[in-house]
């Protein structure tokens, strides 16, 4: 039997009732959700093609944090004495660049980890 893939869009709302049908929503700030649904949205559109949506793997993909010092926790970076906020986050995102990539939203960041 073939399996036939049919794509149905989704609104933000749909996107976040998605994941508390699947128990990851705490995983999440509504803000959060709603900067990452924008993120994918932008991303299907420059490639061109519909974006399959997996709750799951989202969650091992993607990273929410509260502030640039859980991120650099969380990528061994340590804030030197003679860093400014602006380099510490220059430091930061350089670390994350190098195994994916992060953003800013209204509340907090995002990290993909590719």
């Amino acid at each position: 039997m073939n399996k036939v893939l049919i794509y149905k869009p989704v609104s933000v709302s749909q996107f976040r009732d998605e994941f508390r049908k699947y128990n990851r929503h705490e995983n999440y700030t509504y803000n959060g959700l709603g900067s990452l649904f924008e993120y994918l949205e932008e991303r299907a559109e420059s490639c061109d093609h519909p974006y399959e949506l997996d709750v799951v793997e989202l969650c091992m993909e993607y990273t929410e944090y509260s502030t640039i010092e859980d991120i650099a926790s969380d990528y061994g970076v340590e804030r030197e004495d003679d860093w400014d906020d602006e380099e510490f986050r220059k430091q930061v995102e350089s670390e994350v660049e190098e195994v994916g990539y992060m953003w800013q939203f209204e509340g907090g960041f995002m990290v993909e980890a590719y």
